[in-house]
């Protein structure tokens, strides 16, 4: 009979390390998931403040400031011009 409950209290102890690490696992993820998700949203803010300031202009300053973007992207190998713009 001792030897049973002994047995019962390293199971659940094991049970216990067991969920404490998978506690231990959500909460590096969670935590990782808002880093990236703060990252996302940075990224987002840029794009729609550029946006925003490209909206501003007159269509001749549009023309002229793609061209730019464009001349860039062929010179610096950029492949995307959103690249440029964040």
């Amino acid at each position: 009979m001792a030897k049973h409950l002994e047995i019962m209290n390293k199971r659940y102890s094991e049970l216990e390390k067991r969920r404490n690490l998978e506690v231990e696992g959500f909460k590096t993820d969670i935590k990782q998931l808002r880093s990236r998700l703060k990252d996302v949203e940075k990224q987002l803010y840029k794009v729609r403040h550029a946006l925003s300031f490209y909206a501003c202009l007159d269509n001749s300053r549009k023309y002229v400031i793609v061209g730019h973007l464009i001349l860039l992207a062929k010179f610096q190998h950029i492949g995307t011009l959103t690249q440029l713009i964040l």
